[in-house]
């Protein structure tokens, strides 16, 4: 574990906290998996762009499963319009 990862991500989760109660109250009759979150604190003020072009090709990837599994549902939390939307979204 890295410390100063750990140190920096302890004032976030206060708000995530806050996101997560909300989302919960929200879709109380929802199916979404909650128990699976892995939530990155640490990202959260981060500049756009900062992670390079690997997030393009996960977006590409995950995109790509979503349209393979055709599910009838999909749960999207947090992800960029002009990214992983942008790829998912229907015409």
């Amino acid at each position: 574990m890295n410390m100063r990862t750990f140190i920096r991500s302890i004032p976030n989760v206060p708000w995530f906290l806050s996101c997560y109660a909300r989302f919960r109250k929200e879709n109380a009759s929802s199916d979404f998996p909650i128990g699976r979150l892995r939530p990155y604190l640490t990202e959260r003020f981060e500049q756009e762009g900062t992670a390079g072009g690997h997030y393009f090709h996960q977006d590409l990837l995950v995109a790509r499963r979503i349209f393979m599994n055709a599910p009838q549902t999909h749960y999207d939390v947090g992800s960029r319009v002009d990214g992983f939307v942008a790829h998912v979204a229907l015409p």
